[in-house]
């Protein structure tokens, strides 16, 4: 009996891991070059201009360096305007490569950071950098190579509102069914 049971329980982890393959897989982007778009709190948003990638290596903790793909755009040509930062880091300085991340067994984290126009001022929201379970944030890479093509999602919060206002801006926004499908920017060192 419990060998059925070993069998049947390894079975079932098996079948799961290919499940998640299989849609990783199937994801679609539909979505033209230069484009991010996302759900933020069940309304549909394009950061269409200036959408684009970058990657290049960093400075890190302990003399050692990490790579860094950035993604991001903005929803108009303002200045001050609200936008979107999609961001991957790895060390040792190695390759990003498609995957969902945060992925810590590759030693690769993502974070998520929207920035919202509220009464004329800009404010910053961000998931948790250590994978708070309401603010936390989620990527899918499909193509990486001259292109960078995914899905994204996630809980954003403020951390803290307004300290000098009587009106606080909302803690935090749900961001849905993301895409991006950006050129990618490589920086040179020093450039």
């Amino acid at each position: 009996m419990k060998k059925i049971f070993i069998v049947t329980f390894c079975s079932l982890i098996l079948l799961s891991c290919c499940k998640d393959e299989e849609s990783d897989a199937k994801i679609n982007i539909n979505i033209p070059v230069g484009s991010i778009v996302g759900k933020i709190d069940g309304v549909e948003t394009f950061f269409n201009i200036e959408a684009y990638a970058t990657l290049d290596t960093i400075p890190w903790t302990f003399g050692r360096d990490a790579v860094k793909l950035s993604i991001k755009g903005k929803k108009t040509s303002d200045n001050n305007s609200e936008n979107i930062l999609i961001w991957f880091f790895v060390t040792p300085v190695r390759e990003i490569d498609e995957g969902t991340y945060p992925d810590l067994n590759k030693q690769i984290y993502h974070f998520l950071e929207f920035n919202n126009q509220w009464n004329g001022n800009l404010y910053n929201y961000g998931s948790n950098r250590y994978v708070d379970e309401f603010y936390s944030s989620k990527s899918t890479i499909v193509r990486i190579d001259s292109l960078v093509q995914g899905v994204f999602s996630g809980n954003v919060g403020i951390g803290a509102g307004a300290p000098n206002s009587i009106e606080q801006p909302p803690l935090y926004h749900k961001i849905t069914n993301g895409q991006f499908n950006v050129k990618i920017k490589i920086k040179k060192p020093n450039g």
